[in-house]
């Protein structure tokens, strides 16, 4: 016969077996949920570093002078060579053969702005959020396919031409800017071809804004900065340079107007 306090006992280990399989019961799906919660949490963190990915490559394509970097490749000069053949250049006039380069990029290349397109922005620990921009940058055979640009896109082209000509016909990689200009009524910025020449003279090639020319530094820079004074004139400049052999890229000078001027000048004296 089973006493009472058997009988508890009996009980009291049913109920320890019941409690234990719920204790266990809870934490299985306690696991469950937090594997969960670390899956979801490791997921939006591999969303977020492929949004960030998404912004940093469009930085490399907005981001001027990343751009170069990117752009001005031996690989993308080389392929500038027929249009380079076909735009009349010589190997015995070197500003004369800029100037054909430059008037086959006008005759050749539309001007286009560039489409909005979304871009996500994200900070490593912060939200993402979508927002429109439109700019970015085109390489150069980029630029030959569509056959059309805006003024960094032209300019670029531009500049990729005049070196391969300057690598392949005179075998000699020259100095040669690529200047990011910002105006003085902030709407806009804008991107010309630049030439330091021996004897104080220099020369624009600004396919986009249709200018060129070649004389003295100070004469030709103010007549150009004339040319923009429906934007207010030219308030800074920045001026690149790619050594595209080497692979090499240079922020040569930045600053004022009148800073440039003053470089440009001690440059080519």
């Amino acid at each position: 016969m089973i006493t009472n306090g058997q009988g508890g006992c009996l009980e009291n280990q049913a109920c320890v077996k019941t409690t234990r399989e719920c204790i266990v019961a809870i934490l299985f799906i306690s696991f469950i949920f937090l594997m969960g919660e670390i899956s979801l949490w490791s997921e939006n963190n591999k969303l977020q570093k492929t949004l960030y990915d998404i912004t940093q490559t469009y930085e490399d394509y907005t981001s001027f002078d990343r751009a170069l970097q990117r752009f001005l490749t031996l690989e993308e000069v080389q392929a500038t060579k027929q249009y380079v053949e076909v735009a009349g250049v010589s190997t015995y006039s070197g500003w004369e053969s800029y100037e054909r380069l430059y008037e086959w990029v006008v005759s050749n290349i539309k001007y286009a702005y560039d489409p909005e397109i979304p871009v996500p922005v994200c900070e490593k620990s912060s939200e993402c959020y979508f927002v429109y921009r439109q700019n970015y940058v085109q390489p150069p055979s980029f630029t030959l396919r569509r056959g059309q640009g805006d003024c960094e896109d032209m300019a670029l082209l531009l500049y990729a031409m005049m070196k391969y000509y300057d690598i392949y016909y005179l075998g000699k990689e020259y100095r040669i800017w690529l200047a990011d200009i910002d105006f003085k009524n902030f709407k806009s910025g804008h991107v010309a071809v630049i030439v330091p020449m021996k004897g104080g003279y220099v020369g624009i090639l600004d396919p986009a804004g249709k200018f060129v020319d070649v004389g003295p530094v100070k004469y030709v820079l103010e007549k150009y900065d004339d040319w923009w004074s429906d934007e207010g004139g030219i308030k800074t400049i920045t001026l690149y340079r790619v050594e595209v052999l080497r692979g090499e890229y240079y922020e040569d000078a930045s600053g004022s107007f009148g800073d440039i001027v003053a470089y440009i000048i001690k440059s080519v004296t």
